[in-house]
């Protein structure tokens, strides 16, 4: 099992959108939502979490539980609402994680407006799953932009304990 940074636990600077996040739910800037983060020019100071993880499943195996709120949470033993459409909101691990798809390819990719109910009205992160066919399953790889910056240790720690390590057990023990 591989978990975590690639860069050895580094962080990249990155930035928060200038526009508001509470806008992606309605009106989004095409830019935050699928350039996120490649002009920098639209960015306010900030970190960005990148976390992969080789999962022992092929793409689309993978990509079912991770956009499955509820199947997700249930391998923590917490519940969940799915939002199988763009646009359509979510819940995971008993509503700790609160959300919108923005964009769902099959196998592919996912991109969430992600946030915590303790973050102010209208604060969300960006976050995407990238799920890549390798030898022997799926390279999954998280990267995170937009968390409050008091937030960023606590996140960047617990996508392990959440989503990396339990998606790995659950395809190795089937």
């Amino acid at each position: 099992m591989r978990l975590g940074n690639p860069d050895g636990g580094r962080v990249k600077p990155r930035g928060r959108c200038r526009k508001s996040f509470g806008a992606m739910l309605g009106s989004a800037c095409r830019r935050c939502l699928h350039g996120w983060n490649r002009d920098d020019s639209n960015m306010e100071g900030s970190m960005s979490i990148h976390q992969q993880a080789t999962i022992s499943a092929d793409p689309r195996r993978v990509y079912q539980v991770l956009a499955d709120a509820e199947a997700l949470s249930a391998l923590s033993g917490m519940g969940g609402k799915v939002a199988w459409t763009a646009g359509h909101e979510f819940a995971a691990f008993d509503g700790n994680v609160t959300g919108r798809q923005i964009e769902l390819v099959p196998g592919a990719r996912i991109v969430q407006a992600w946030r915590f109910p303790r973050w102010e009205p209208g604060q969300y992160s960006l976050v995407t799953f990238t799920l890549a066919a390798v030898d022997g399953g799926t390279l999954l790889a998280i990267d995170q932009h937009g968390e409050p910056d008091d937030w960023h240790d606590h996140i960047a720690a617990n996508w392990p304990t959440f989503y990396l390590t339990p998606l790995t057990e659950h395809f190795a023990a089937a």
